[in-house]
């Protein structure tokens, strides 16, 4: 009959805790571990301040296209509103004219001062 060997987990060194025997994980291995987890971390901060700093410029620049936009929009609505206005309003329209393209009716004197 062959022999079986079992494993067992007392009998490794790395995971007892009984005196005299090492540990787990080591000092030095755990001193070790948390350099490369501080190294790995400084180095991922590091990486992304330039991504940072783009994030913030790209927030200006939505803000002054945002502000000009909105500037656009008002010049806008104020030309519909005096489109609809020379179509429809009859006295609005002969005085722009009048105003703009120097127009006069028949027989009205035109005095004008500089």
């Amino acid at each position: 009959m062959p022999r079986r060997y079992y494993a067992s987990a007392k009998s490794l060194p790395e995971f007892s805790r009984e005196p005299g025997q090492r540990p787990f994980m080591a000092k030095s291995t755990a001193v070790v571990f948390a350099l490369l987890v501080v190294a790995i971390s400084v180095t991922c901060v590091v990486k992304a301040i330039p991504q940072y700093q783009k994030l913030q410029q790209v927030k200006l620049e939505l803000a002054d296209v945002r502000e000009e936009e909105a500037k656009l929009k008002r010049e806008r609505r104020r030309y519909e509103l005096e489109a609809s206005s020379l179509k429809t309003n009859q006295p609005y329209l002969e005085s722009r004219s009048r105003d703009r393209l120097h127009l006069y009716r028949r027989g009205e004197e035109v005095v004008q001062f500089d």
